[in-house]
């Protein structure tokens, strides 16, 4: 069964030990790249739970964006990552649904709506 759609390839660089020119008497390094694609074919399970950490992932980055919009209308007050951080650990054991993502997860959501 073939897919309509195309996947997206990972790249996968690894690197040579650097080599001199010994016969064209140059003392020049070199490094060769290597590069390999590879297709990344989920199960539909895991599929699934990509898109479920997916979604997930941008509830709370929308949520967080507008705490943050919200807070500097309402209070002229900027939020902090940490502040929004110390926040998610109370709704983490609240909620235990939303505890499901792993803490990496989040934590790299709250770092680029801070980059934002």
């Amino acid at each position: 069964m073939r897919r309509s759609r195309r996947e997206p390839a990972v790249l996968v660089v690894s690197r040579v030990r650097p080599a001199r020119w010994a016969s064209s008497g140059r003392s020049e390094r070199t490094t060769c790249r290597k590069t390999d694609n590879e297709q990344l074919r989920p199960t539909p399970a895991q599929q699934r739970e990509l898109e479920r950490v997916g979604w997930r992932g941008r509830t709370l980055d929308h949520a967080a964006l507008e705490q943050r919009i919200t807070a500097w209308q309402r209070c002229r007050v900027a939020l902090a990552r940490s502040r929004q951080d110390a926040e998610l650990k109370d709704i983490r054991a609240a909620f235990p649904d939303s505890a499901a993502l792993h803490r990496h997860v989040v934590h790299d959501v709250l770092a680029r709506v801070d980059k934002t």
